[in-house]
């Protein structure tokens, strides 16, 4: 991201030699679709897209096998629950 920003400066520095404003401002068009890149890079993933298919279709997802369940086992291997009392 700082590399984007960075050629955002040098962007506007010479945004009076055409030429080479017109070569830099693909990093404009990259720091403006950084939002939609993140998104894809982290959201849509093959595991996720399953899972959202899944609910539409309205097919339960297996619960031994979701990575939640596995982060949330005790060493003995129970699964604990979380909620209120866990502030306590």
């Amino acid at each position: 991201m700082g590399v984007t920003w960075t050629f955002e400066i040098v962007v506007y520095l010479v945004q009076d030699n055409k030429p080479v404003f017109s070569v830099l401002q693909v990093f404009d068009y990259i720091n403006s679709a950084q939002g939609v890149i993140i998104f894809i890079m982290f959201v849509l993933k093959r595991s996720v897209l399953k899972l959202i298919s899944n609910r539409i279709r309205g097919i339960e997802d297996d619960a031994s096998d979701s990575e939640e369940e596995i982060a949330l086992q005790d060493r003995n291997g129970g699964a604990n629950k979380i909620g209120p009392q866990i502030l306590n």
